[in-house]
């Protein structure tokens, strides 16, 4: 009777053992059945990054077969320019954090595919890295709008910062930069220098050869301007009419008046000629230099105005020539 009863527990346990089967069997199919009709892509990584699993839709995205897939290092996709992303999400990986980034990763013909990647980590019972886990959205259109509307936005703001005549800078942009540069010397101690210029009896110049030449001649001296304004933080701009500024930060009034007689001289030797001037019979120009030092009670005006006088002073003096001053 005994012996009866473990043989019925024994069938027992193995129908339930075969049930218990052939429920697991029904989970995997249905669990791969979910992965395989996945509108996202699914890779399944080991500790070294190496792909242990991969459903059809990741391969046909990145444009390999599922037996190309298997193996391959997750680093592999990675152009140089994301090398950052792949190294700050190994890190969260293994300290089995989880995360939501963007990136973008090669396909097998070398071309760039942008995704939206979930990935989660892997860990055992002792709660050690073992691999990842991450579902991958082809973003790659979305993206070639969002990076479209970026470089439209860039170049709406550069050509609103941009005088349409000569390519430099507008009066827009001066009065911006000389806010910024003039509240940056509270913290550097350090001297801002400002030149303002214009040309001699432009608008007999105009008057007499037109205004086409007139643009042409602006165009000369922009360019003048730009070639003698070296350093990146500098900025030359035209601001307004025939007038032209440039702002200098970290500059005191000896190195200031260097590049001010050095534009003085480039415009000269472009040897425009001027027959209606009567300083020359080229083009010539009258120029202001002023060194300020940071005061919170001085405003931006109180600094136009100051340099503004001082070329008024080189023209009343008989133009052609440069004056300046310092601000304290």
């Amino acid at each position: 009777m005994l012996n009866q009863t473990i043989i019925v527990g024994r069938l027992t346990s193995d129908l339930e053992v075969k049930e218990m089967q052939k429920t697991l069997q029904k989970s995997e199919i249905r669990f791969k059945r979910i992965i395989e009709t996945s509108i996202e892509g699914i890779l399944v990584f080991d500790k070294e990054y190496k792909i242990t699993f991969s459903n059809n839709k990741m391969a046909t995205m990145l444009g390999y077969s599922l037996d190309e897939m298997l193996g391959r290092t997750y680093l592999s996709f990675f152009p140089n320019d994301q090398l950052d992303i792949y190294d700050e999400q190994n890190a969260l990986r293994k300290r089995g954090e989880s995360s939501v980034y963007e990136v973008k990763l090669k396909s097998k013909d070398n071309k760039n595919h942008w995704f939206l990647v979930s990935a989660s980590a892997i860990l055992n019972d002792d709660g050690e890295f073992e691999g990842s886990f991450a579902m991958l959205t082809d973003i790659t259109k979305r993206k070639e709008v969002e990076l479209l509307l970026e470089e439209s936005n860039r170049k709406l703001t550069e050509l609103s910062n941009t005088d349409s005549i000569t390519g430099i800078a507008n009066r827009r942009c001066f009065d911006t930069t000389l806010e910024h540069e003039y509240n940056r010397l509270s913290r550097s101690k350090l001297q801002l220098s400002v030149i303002m210029f214009d040309i001699d009896h432009f608008k007999e110049y105009n008057d007499y050869y037109g205004h086409v030449m007139g643009d042409e001649c602006l165009r000369q001296i922009g360019a003048v301007l730009s070639s003698c304004i070296s350093r990146s933080v500098d900025l030359a701009a035209r601001y307004g009419g025939d007038e032209f500024a440039c702002i200098l930060p970290d500059t005191d009034l000896k190195d200031a008046l260097k590049i001010a007689e050095k534009i003085r001289k480039s415009i000269n030797s472009l040897k425009i000629e001027h027959k209606k001037s009567i300083v020359a019979n080229y083009l010539t120009i009258s120029m202001g230099v002023l060194t300020v030092n940071y005061s919170s009670v001085k405003s931006i005006t109180e600094i136009i105005d100051s340099v503004d006088k001082l070329l008024y002073k080189a023209k009343d003096a008989g133009r052609n020539r440069i004056e300046y001053g310092e601000l304290n």
